[in-house]
């Protein structure tokens, strides 16, 4: 396909939409950090509803989400973009969602 990206294809090749794959890696990364919905709510400065919202697909995520998110999750913005293994996702440190390695 003229002009598209890998990583387009990638999303293309899972069946999913961007807005899928964002709100999917939200659920991963709240839920590796433990936190909530609502606690992201009050880290954006909307209601619970508005984050719901987003992650049930009424509201789209924003570049601006991503960057919020990302700084308080302690995650690159970008994460949230890519699709990543639906199988097993691993996220490790601080800086982001790295494959696990083998080892005890």
């Amino acid at each position: 396909m003229l002009g598209m990206t890998k990583h387009t294809e990638d999303i293309e090749n899972i069946g999913m939409t961007l807005q899928e794959v964002i709100t999917r890696n939200m659920r991963i990364a709240l839920g590796y950090n433990g936190k909530r919905q609502s606690d992201l709510a009050r880290a954006f400065g909307v209601s619970r509803v508005t984050v719901s919202q987003k992650m049930t697909g009424k509201i789209n995520w924003t570049i601006e989400d991503m960057e919020k998110a990302g700084r308080y999750l302690g995650i690159e913005p970008a994460w949230f973009l890519r699709a990543h293994e639906i199988s097993e996702p691993q996220l490790v440190g601080p800086l982001g969602l790295e494959p696990r390695t083998g080892g005890l």
